[in-house]
């Protein structure tokens, strides 16, 4: 986000999409381009920082074409 003050709420950035910046925000990675497609079975962490509001962090895998979600990354590779 380029400056607390000027963040939007929550709700008004949802869906947040993989990929693609909402208004008003900063990309931090990669510095310059899109970002690089997710690989299959690659585990992610991702971390939401928020204002007035619970922030989220969360693991990922692509598995099957499917996004898989949990809170511990031990838990993906559970079936």
């Amino acid at each position: 986000m380029k400056d607390y003050d000027e963040g939007q709420t929550v709700s008004s950035l949802s869906p947040i999409v993989y990929g693609k910046l909402p208004r008003g925000y900063l990309q931090v990675y990669p510095e310059q381009g899109e970002a690089p497609e997710l690989e299959e079975n690659v585990t992610y962490f991702i971390e939401v920082e928020t204002m007035n509001a619970n922030g989220a962090r969360a693991y990922l895998k692509v598995v099957d074409g499917r996004v898989k979600f949990a809170e511990y990354e031990s838990l993906l590779n559970s079936p």
